[in-house]
């Protein structure tokens, strides 16, 4: 989609404010085929999940196409995220080649988390934040909120993703992660790499007020309150299925 939009004359994300309801429903179409192509068993009806922490860049383009979307955002220590980008291996594109430098993966990492902050205030989008170290702490807790939230039935196997992924083609840098249980290793990793990290520490601790991830998200999905502003001008568009967006954090 941010392709299309960007080969039109104001380009993106200029061209999200001239969307008429053609537009949005060609939008969602071209998104809809796009996962059809990739996943032909895709019925109708079916709720979509889309796992891109980037999204949160997207989320002014996600309320013009989707606006009944949910949108999940996992937040976790900023110095755990900028270690993870940092020491995976992504394939290179205008967003990844930022993670080269540590420096500069926090940096992007501040400058995302302020836009995200940004858009709390102005989008009407619902919205759920969880910490992923309260995730891994206390598992069905955390899971219960977020089934609730997303709108699904709970089942015990959501505790068993390990288990349930055995088999399963996982094409992202947490591929090994996802197959094994759920578990702490990876909380304050950071503190491994104390020393390298000392130079971007204040871009860190920025990003930390701006997400509040030192404060416990609230217990019930949040509704940012409605605002019309330039990018994300209030529009009409129907969807034949409900996306949830899961964004934030790094793998």
């Amino acid at each position: 989609m941010v392709k299309t939009l960007d080969d039109q004359t104001d380009g993106y994300p200029g061209a999200l404010d001239s969307l008429d309801e053609d537009a949005l429903r060609q939008l969602q179409q071209r998104y809809w085929d796009y996962l059809r192509d990739r996943r032909p068993d895709l019925a109708d009806g079916r709720q979509v999940i889309d796992k891109l922490p980037l999204n949160l860049i997207h989320l002014g383009l996600i309320f013009r196409a989707f606006p009944d979307a949910r949108v999940l955002v996992a937040l976790r220590d900023p110095r755990d995220v900028c270690i993870s980008c940092f020491a995976n291996n992504f394939t290179p594109s205008r967003a990844t080649v930022q993670f080269l430098d540590l420096e500069r993966t926090a940096r992007t990492h501040a400058a995302v988390m302020a836009l995200w902050q940004r858009y709390r205030e102005i989008l009407p989008l619902k919205t759920y934040a969880y910490r992923y170290e309260d995730l891994v702490a206390s598992p069905r807790e955390e899971l219960c909120r977020i089934v609730e939230f997303l709108g699904l039935p709970w089942h015990d196997d959501v505790l068993e993703g390990g288990r349930n992924s055995a088999g399963t083609y996982i094409a992202t840098p947490s591929y090994v992660s996802v197959a094994e249980p759920i578990n702490t290793r990876a909380v304050a990793r950071w503190k491994n790499y104390a020393d390298n990290l000392a130079p971007s520490c204040r871009c860190c601790s920025h990003s930390s007020r701006i997400s509040g991830m030192l404060k416990r998200p609230q217990q019930k999905p949040r509704k940012v309150a409605a605002a019309a502003h330039l990018l994300v001008s209030t529009g009409t568009a129907i969807a034949t299925h409900r996306p949830i967006l899961i964004a934030g954090s790094g793998e």
